[in-house]
């Protein structure tokens, strides 16, 4: 069984714009977020590793992404997954450079159903995290069909099963971060590398969705034990295909 779960109203992005006497390693590790946002204000979430430049300003600006999806919703507990793909729809870019990649990790944010300054580290490790698909080019818009690795697999959510960070148990969530800046901890310069990348939010034209392949056992075999019937001083027939008894 193939099912399509769309993200929930509380995908969004929390993020850092920290002017250049912080490093690039310190504005990654920092707890909380100086941004954030829902799409309650926008149809769109971001996922941006930079530095900036300009008379007024000089320093970086790294944005990350948070999708959950209420897949225990839709999955049964006893059900074995097989295939997901995580599906994103961008909307503009403004990268370059040889780094134009982002990362999908597992998200932890604690609140499903909403985007706070802390959910900027929502995330299960800072360095080398474990990533739930092969990195993904965001050098040009379109639609991101990103097939879940093993990994990945094992972050979705069944009914009833413990939700990663807390909340409401049955949800899945992701988290998109630059690859090459981001996670690895490159830092981006001004004028040759950059990631740009803005998406459809739950609320926009092309809301993120999983597509989920899964099977669930059917129902256990009728067994039927032996037994035997004594009937003492009565007689059994068969008429008209039912038995009687006298």
């Amino acid at each position: 069984m193939a099912d399509t779960i769309y993200a929930g109203t509380g995908d969004g992005y929390a993020g850092r714009q920290d002017k250049i006497t912080s490093s690039w390693a310190t504005i990654r590790a920092e707890a909380d977020g100086e941004v954030q946002n829902t799409n309650d204000t926008e149809d769109f979430i971001y996922v941006i590793s930079r530095r900036l430049t300009s008379k007024s300003f000089d320093g970086f600006q790294l944005l990350r992404a948070l999708t959950p999806f209420n897949t225990g919703g839709t999955i049964p507990a006893d059900a074995t997954i097989t295939a997901a793909d995580l599906v994103l729809e961008q909307t503009d870019i403004a990268g370059d450079g040889a780094f134009q990649n982002c990362a999908v990790v597992q998200g932890a944010q604690p609140d499903e159903t909403n985007i706070a300054l802390g959910d900027y580290s929502s995330y299960d490790a800072l360095d080398s995290p474990d990533e739930g698909a092969a990195r993904f080019s965001v050098s040009a818009n379109g639609t991101k069909t990103i097939p879940l690795n093993v990994t990945g697999l094992g972050w979705i959510k069944k009914l009833g099963e413990a939700s990663n960070g807390g909340g409401s148990s049955g949800w899945t969530k992701f988290m998109i971060r630059t690859g090459t800046y981001d996670v690895d901890g490159t830092a981006p310069t001004a004028t040759t590398s950059k990631v740009f990348s803005e998406f459809s939010s739950s609320t926009g034209a092309n809301p993120p969705f999983l597509t989920v392949t899964w099977s669930s056992p059917g129902p256990p075999p009728l067994s039927v034990a032996r037994s035997a019937v004594k009937i003492k001083g009565s007689q059994m027939r068969l008429k008209g295909g039912k038995v009687l008894i006298k």
